[in-house]
């Protein structure tokens, strides 16, 4: 049998941490029914679990948090070695009886267990009383079997609803585990409940047809202060230095707007070992939870708060904001008034996001939300400014909108591009430098699971960014409508039999360019156009996949958007070339300024928008290197492929004139001769244009 002895006993432990009070159980203490601990401005009674037996007193090992929280030291004896060791354990108690309405008999509860409508409070049996002086937040140490109703039951016997309480598991790191509709969680948890209570009000703790653990509480009361400057009630008083995570205060401001801002004035203070430089977290004052992750302050030293409707509910419904952070000093705290958010877009309306871009892919990024409302990025290399849905609280399910769109203060100097994580692989969209806005569309992807978004930089920049929002359904799909794209690639869906724009060149076929579509294997069951790349591979051409454009030939200043869907067996990365006819090389880089295109085995969808540059002139095929990897036994899949000119208004293109003859005659891109029945892009006496 393990023996255990206590390295220091004391019936009561309270102590004052960021006005915290904390009582724990001594062990082997005596506490029957009754029992009464006290800190400064709280209590706790126990039940009336039986008459010839007090509560049994048990220890709980303890990871992190819950060491932190309610740990002691205590003597414990090694099985093996029979030698004493000094562990951290968690001293709880523990009835022997259910909780029931009816009086006590002996060592028996009697009557019923608790039910919500009926109000009916436990009288016998485990259960413990907690009784506040100020209002507060408790946190509890407790032990909750699976499939047991938990409660918090106020003194008329109304329970607190679930979505005021928060379980979390011990770990490391504490997990908050989510509570059924029925009060009831899904795995036994050895952790913490807390809740926010009021002065003088009695809360009874218990399970139904249940005997829980309880493990002491830490309080922590609300101060008694009047407001600050700007009306805030701010507790404890600014000016609060941010040297450990252990610091915080709390706005108590119960009124707050989507739209408004808080801003947090700012000094810098040097925190050995922290890294990342001054930052301010706003946090949820119920749970602790993160309301759009880290602000960093600007260079005016301040750090800006933007209010969502989500974080509205969250501070006006748990008593204010609580604030923490690192490395920074926070000298004064402003509220605010905001303007209306962002209406309908000739695209459909606008729901902005900008706010919940607040963290980075690489620690040597920094991001900065300004006073007006815009972001500054400063970016290296392929880095990332990104919205993390656990923390920002997005919406996962982006079904209602088309597409999302970053708007940049200043021509970009490089190349940007969008990544959207889902659940069934990345929706991508890049735009080379010179571009004021980039536009990310959701078409024909699944976007009703979303992981997170991010955009990134080519090389290292500083960007201002004006906005970042999602375009609901119901627009237009092109916010310049008048302008238009003509679509160059022919059979993209793969599902005719017109194979002239979807070229193969597979490793074991001796160069020869084919049209490879097979069906079941493209996106939902349909035709895709496959490529078998060899093993042996003397270069990283030996097997190529072909978009080809057979009716424009690409001059310097055309615009184009090129999009396709693509898989492999093997997850790999393969180059891109711009060529003039398929195999026909022309320049190195294209729609990737040089970049790998990453193929992942799961479909994904690639997607660019740009200008055709002087070396890229004449192109009319983009080619993909399928051997990058010479040893690597492949199969490609490629799907949905979508290859678009910018023309005007009037579908039609002004080029440089064009060297053919003046004669009326028309004639399509390779010199021959049309009638008035052909489709596409023509030149009748030196103009170009669109014949339909």
């Amino acid at each position: 049998m393990k023996k255990i002895f206590t390295l220091f006993a004391v019936a009561i432990i309270a102590l004052s941490v960021n006005a915290q009070e904390k009582v724990l159980f001594e062990n082997g203490g005596a506490y029957g029914n009754g029992a009464t601990l006290t800190s400064e401005n709280a209590k706790v009674v126990l039940g009336n679990d039986r008459t010839t037996k007090n509560y049994d007193v048990k220890l709980s090992t303890a990871k992190a948090y819950c060491a932190e929280l309610f740990g002691q030291q205590v003597m414990v004896e090694n099985s093996e070695t029979g030698e004493m060791e000094e562990k951290t354990r968690v001293v709880y108690v523990v009835g022997n009886q259910n909780p029931k309405d009816g009086e006590l008999e002996g060592d028996a509860s009697k009557g019923s267990g608790y039910k919500p409508e009926s109000m009916n409070l436990p009288q016998s049996g485990t259960y413990y009383m907690i009784t506040p002086s100020k209002d507060g937040h408790m946190v509890v140490f407790v032990v909750i079997n699976s499939g047991k109703n938990l409660y918090v039951v106020k003194s008329n016997g109304e329970c607190l609803p679930k979505e005021q309480l928060t379980v979390k598991a011990d770990g490391d790191e504490a997990r908050v585990v989510p509570m059924n509709d029925d009060f009831t969680i899904d795995e036994k948890i050895t952790g913490t409940l807390e809740f926010d209570v009021v002065a003088n009000e009695t809360y009874y703790v218990f399970c139904t047809g249940s005997k829980l653990s309880f493990g002491g509480y830490v309080f922590t009361p609300k101060a008694d202060v009047g407001p600050g400057p700007g009306g805030l009630v701010i507790d404890p008083a600014l000016p609060v230095t941010f040297d450990s995570w252990e610091a915080n205060f709390l706005i108590q401001k119960t009124d707050v707007k989507a739209g408004d801002q808080f801003v947090f004035t700012c000094e810098p203070v040097e925190v050995e070992g922290w890294e990342w430089g001054p930052q301010v977290l706003p946090k949820n004052n119920a749970n602790w939870n993160d309301l759009g992750g880290a602000l960093v302050p600007n260079a005016e030293g301040k750090a800006i708060f933007k209010i969502t409707e989500e974080f509205a509910s969250a501070i006006n419904d748990n008593g204010g904001l609580r604030v923490q952070g690192m490395a920074v000093k926070v000298t004064a705290v402003e509220y605010v008034e905001g303007t209306p958010g962002p209406g309908p877009g000739p695209d459909g309306e606008h729901v902005s996001i900008i706010d919940k871009f607040t963290y980075t892919w690489n620690a040597s990024e920094t991001v900065t939300h300004n006073a007006d409302g815009s972001i500054t990025f400063n970016a290296v290399s392929w880095g990332g400014l990104a919205a993390w849905l656990a923390e920002n609280d997005i919406p996962v399910d982006w079904s209602e909108y088309t597409k999302i769109v970053f708007e940049y203060a200043e021509p970009t100097t490089v190349t940007t591009q969008v990544v959207v994580q889902t659940a069934n692989g990345d929706v991508k969209a890049s735009g080379e430098a010179g571009i004021t806005k980039l536009e990310c569309p959701f078409d024909g992807n699944d976007v009703t699971q979303v992981n997170q978004v991010a955009l990134q930089c080519s090389d290292a920049t500083t960007l201002v960014i004006k906005d970042i929002y999602l375009v609901k359904a119901g627009g237009n799909v092109d916010p310049q409508p008048e302008e238009g794209w003509l679509e160059l690639v022919k059979n993209g869906d793969v599902e005719g039999e017109d194979g002239t724009s979807l070229i193969s060149k597979n490793g074991a076929d001796g160069g020869a360019f084919v049209f490879n579509p097979q069906a079941g294997v493209g996106l939902d069951g349909s035709r895709a156009a496959v490529v078998v790349a060899v093993d042996n591979a003397a270069n990283e051409w030996d097997s190529q996949f072909f978009i080809y454009a057979p009716d424009h030939v690409f001059a310097a200043g055309e615009e184009y958007k090129v999009s396709f869907w693509v898989r492999a067996d093997k997850a790999t990365a393969v180059s891109v070339q711009a060529h003039r006819q398929a195999g026909d090389y022309l320049h190195w880089a294209v729609i990737t300024n040089g970049e790998q295109v990453n193929i992942p085995t799961e479909w994904t969808e690639v997607t660019y928008q740009g200008t055709v540059s002087a070396e890229q002139e004449g192109m009319q095929t983009i080619a993909f290197n399928l051997n990058q990897d010479k040893t690597l036994a492949n199969t490609y899949y490629f799907d949905n492929v979508s290859w678009k000119l910018k023309v005007d208004e009037a579908g039609v293109k002004e080029l440089d004139t064009v060297k053919q003859p003046m004669n009326g005659q028309k004639y399509n891109l390779a010199g021959m001769r049309v009638g008035d029945d052909y489709k596409g892009i023509v030149i009748q006496n030196g103009r170009k244009f669109i014949q339909k």
